[in-house]
């Protein structure tokens, strides 16, 4: 295994966004996988696993980071503790709240791959990084036909790996900048 600086990734990172730099977290587990959590962009830690430190390019971390950062700057973290509160204490049945939470949960993290793609200038960065942490999605989805409409309907926030991968290669392909990131994402 390979000596990871982690906390540069996150400033190289970070700096594009013109933010401070969150608390870092390590967690050592083989899963593929990171995270952001906080109320605002100075109070907000970013998690990432040993295994995404391990499977991941130093470009594709930073991508990764970068998106993570991206749901920071628009407080996403917050916004869906509030929906799912919201939704919990307001009477919902709760796989109703769960499924309305996952909906809006996908249109942000769409958000989060655009901003992470605008600010790093390299969609292709997140596509690839994507298809290395996503690569029993991606098997499954080129095998099996049935499985894109089972993807969507999923209780998961985040869109198919194969939506986004297609997604930020054809912004790759564009250029790689949107202006207005979650009417884009929204959109696509």
């Amino acid at each position: 295994m390979t000596t990871r600086h982690q906390y540069a990734s996150v400033e190289r990172a970070v700096s594009k966004f013109g933010m401070p730099v969150p608390h870092i977290v390590v967690d050592n587990t083989p899963a593929d996988n990171a995270s952001a959590m906080g109320i605002s962009p100075s109070r907000s830690t970013i998690t990432v696993t040993a295994g995404t430190l391990e499977a991941l390019s130093d470009d594709e971390l930073e991508s990764v980071i970068a998106h993570e950062i991206g749901h920071v700057k628009w407080r996403d973290p917050l916004i869906l503790s509030a929906l799912t509160s919201f939704m919990y204490t307001g009477g919902f049945y709760l796989l109703l709240a769960f499924g309305i939470v996952f909906l809006v949960g996908k249109f942000l993290e769409a958000r989060a791959d655009t901003e992470s793609a605008n600010n790093k200038g390299r969609p292709e960065m997140l596509a690839s990084a994507l298809e290395n942490i996503s690569f029993t999605q991606l098997y499954y989805r080129k095998y099996s036909s049935g499985v894109r409409v089972f993807d969507w309907l999923r209780l998961d926030p985040h869109p198919p790996a194969y939506f986004r991968v297609e997604r930020l290669r054809r912004m790759s392909a564009r250029g790689g900048k949107v202006r207005h990131t979650l009417l884009s994402s929204t959109f696509d």
